[in-house]
């Protein structure tokens, strides 16, 4: 069992298995992903405008759409 969607679509298109394959219904686990940085090698500045960056592609359309695309599958 993959949770990921996107993992589990990059998988079962390397092993050509498109056809016998299908998304289950139940949701078991929903999470924002993480970028992790070391404080010792970003300064603040940087680590503000990942943030800034971060949340900008959330609200994005496209983002969505790409979220919706892979979530629906």
């Amino acid at each position: 069992m993959l949770v990921d969607l996107a993992s589990a679509h990059v998988l079962v298109e390397e092993l050509k298995m498109g056809g016998a394959v299908e998304t289950h219904p139940l949701i078991l686990s929903q999470a924002d992903i993480h970028f992790m940085v070391s404080k010792a090698g970003v300064s603040e500045d940087i680590y503000k405008r990942l943030n800034t960056a971060a949340e900008t592609m959330k609200k994005s359309p496209e983002v969505q759409a790409i979220y919706r695309q892979y979530s629906s599958q």
